[in-house]
C-alpha cells in the first residue's frame, strides 16, 4: 500500500521512478510543502504545538453532581433537555447518565402530570 501511494505521488510530481522511502506527517494542510499536509524535517522544528481545547465536564462524576443539583434547584424534577442544556453533553450520553442515576436509586422516571413528558425526579 505504501509503494502504491508513493507511485501516485511520483506520478503527480512527474519525478524520477526510483523507489525512495519518505516519512509523511499529516498535519491537515497546516504547513506549506510540495504536498498538502506534509512537512519536511527542517519545517518540523518551526511547528508550534497547538493548544488543547478543554472539554466541558470531562469527569462523569461532575456531570452526575451537576444533574442532581439542577434537579434540586428545579423543584426535584428535570427533563433530558434540561440536563443537556446544563452540561453541554449529547442527549444519548445524558440519557445514559439519568438511567444510571435511576438504577442507583437516586432518581426515578416519571411523566409530567399535565404534559405527559418523560421527566426524572429525585427520590
Amino acid at each position: 500500500m505504501v509503494d502504491e501511494k508513493n507511485l501516485k505521488y511520483i506520478a503527480l510530481r512527474g519525478g524520477n521512478q526510483t523507489n525512495t522511502q519518505t516519512v509523511v506527517v499529516n498535519l491537515g494542510g497546516q504547513v506549506g510543502s510540495p504536498f498538502p499536509g506534509q512537512i519536511t524535517i527542517h519545517d518540523a522544528a518551526t511547528i508550534q504545538p497547538q493548544p488543547t481545547i478543554p472539554q466541558l465536564n470531562p469527569n462523569p462524576q461532575n456531570d452526575m453532581v451537576t444533574v442532581l443539583k439542577l434537579a434540586q434547584n428545579q423543584g426535584g424534577s428535570i427533563s433530558v433537555v434540561d440536563a443537556v442544556i446544563e452540561t453541554g453533553k449529547p442527549a444519548p450520553e445524558i440519557r445514559a447518565l439519568l438511567e444510571s442515576l435511576c438504577t442507583d436509586g437516586l432518581m426515578e422516571v416519571c411523566n409530567h402530570e399535565s404534559t405527559g413528558a418523560v421527566i426524572y425526579r429525585l427520590l
